[in-house]
Formats: structure tokens, sequence, C-alpha cells
């Protein structure tokens, strides 16, 4: 027997959709910009930072970038196919590209894209995410920062359709909603 997913618009995000550009990655520059962060130019303009610092102290391959001289010596791979280091070591631009997105600033725009997304409202999304509805409306307003664990939560219900159904629990419509939708 197949998975349910939850009715449209509370639908699983199947295919490909990823909270990214859309676009394949790859790299115009490149450099070195602290002894584990990356500057990098993506093809299409957009510049992103990137902090390898988890990636370098758990990766046993990567080793030899852990030596401040050693990770300075950054460039982009031929193609912008990636990015490659003097000491023979590489990294795939795909890799570069989901570090960045993971680790760039999830803003209150960002917040409200993400409902509108997994098609929740308000009360559904705090109860997804064990949070009060009265903090999410704090959390939808212009220039608002949003803590990092409630931004990793949302990416995790985003990108895992199980996930997401094993937090999501529908509410009712207010009477005001019933009104309006009638």
């Amino acid at each position: 027997m197949g998975r349910r997913h939850p009715r449209n618009p509370r639908k699983s995000l199947e295919g490909n959709e990823k909270m990214t550009t859309g676009k394949q990655p790859r790299i115009k520059a490149i450099t070195a910009t602290g002894p584990t962060t990356l500057r990098i130019t993506w093809w299409w303009g957009e510049v992103s930072d990137v902090d390898l610092a988890g990636t370098l102290a758990t990766g046993e391959y990567l080793k030899k970038l852990r030596n401040p001289d050693e990770f300075a010596k950054v460039k982009p791979l031929e193609y912008g196919w990636g990015a490659e280091w003097d000491c023979g070591l590489d990294m795939s631009p795909d890799t570069l590209h989901f570090l960045a997105m993971e680790q760039k600033p999830f803003t209150g725009d960002d917040f409200k894209k993400w409902q509108a997304r997994l098609g929740v409202t308000v009360d559904e999304a705090a109860a997804m995410l064990g949070l009060t509805p009265r903090t999410l409306k704090k959390y939808r307003s212009r220039g608002a920062s949003i803590p990092t664990p409630v931004a990793i939560a949302c990416k995790a219900l985003e990108k895992d359709p199980l996930t997401r159904e094993a937090h999501f629990r529908p509410m009712r419509k207010s009477r005001t909603a019933r009104k309006t939708a009638a």
C-alpha cells in the first residue's frame, strides 16, 4: 500500500524541488577569506560565504586543509566545476552550494515563503515547530532573524515529506476563514 500524502495544498513536495536557486552550481571565482571560510561567486552572479569549519573538523579526507596556508590556496576548477587546492584536494560545486544554502541566514521573508510553499497556517506551522503562534507571527515580520534551530527545522520539514507528515497536524479553519472561503 502506498504512502498517503496530505491533501493539496498541504502536499508533499515531490520530485526535485529544493530550497536552492534551481541552477546547476558552477564557480566563477573563489577565495579564502579566513582559515576555514570561502567567498564564492557563482556563474549567475550571486556571492556566497561558506564556512567549512565543521567539514574540515570531521572529514579525514580534507585533513590537509586544516592548515590555513594550504586552505588559502584555493581556485576554481576548469569551467567552474568545483574548487581545488594546490595540495591536490577538491570539492564539488554541489557540496559547496548546499553548504552555502544551509548557512544562509533565514529571514522573516524566507519564513513566509516557506509557510506558503508548505501551504500551512500559522497555527499549523507553530504546532509542527513546537512554538507558539505568537512567536511565529514575530518571525514573519520583515527583517526578522530566525533562530538557527528553527531555520534548520523548517528546511528539514520542507526537504523530507515523511518528517513533515510525522509532525503535521491539520487545524480546523476559524469561523472567519470559513466565511472568507465561502
